[in-house]
């Protein structure tokens, strides 16, 4: 599988599609996860976040992925990332699914915005759990499936 960073954020793409993974880097402050990347002059689209990408990164305070072409966020993709106080997944119509432990253990993140994510169906086991959340807004969402201890131990929903 072939590598490539921009803008301190690390992608790998998907076998021979024009897709790509993001699989990690070191972003520091708001991570904006763009619809598309360039490299070499090929214009790939950003569809997922893969597992551990930004597992135990303190640096990052907030997730912008509005708008995105995001399909899938994937197991502990932001485990433990302590500063991340919020997320902004609004009008991403490709999202399907975040995965178990996506968000786990975030304990600054206070606001999730899912809203207008029309084909989101699953969000499963522990995605939010000993987080700080106080708004989640699924508005014209069409979940399916909510996953068991979803977001345990945030005392503020």
């Amino acid at each position: 599988m072939s590598k490539f960073t921009d803008n301190n954020i690390e992608y790998q793409i998907i076998g021979t599609s024009l897709n790509v993974d993001v699989v990690g880097g070191t972003p520091n402050g708001m991570l904006t996860i763009p619809q598309t990347v360039n490299n070499s002059g090929i214009t790939y689209s950003v569809i997922g976040i893969f597992s551990n990408a930004f597992i135990d990164n303190q640096n990052i305070t907030s997730v912008n992925a509005s708008n995105s072409n995001l399909i899938t966020i994937y197991n502990r993709a932001f485990k433990n990332c302590q500063n991340i106080t919020s997320l902004n997944l609004s009008n991403s119509n490709s999202l399907h699914a975040i995965y178990p432990e996506a968000f786990i253990n975030n304990s600054s993140l206070t606001s999730v915005n899912f809203s207008g994510c029309s084909q989101l169906r699953n969000i499963t086991q522990k995605s939010f759990k000993d987080c700080n959340l106080n708004s989640v807004d699924l508005t014209d969402c069409s979940i399916n499936i909510l996953g068991f201890h979803l977001f345990d131990n945030n005392r503020a929903l």
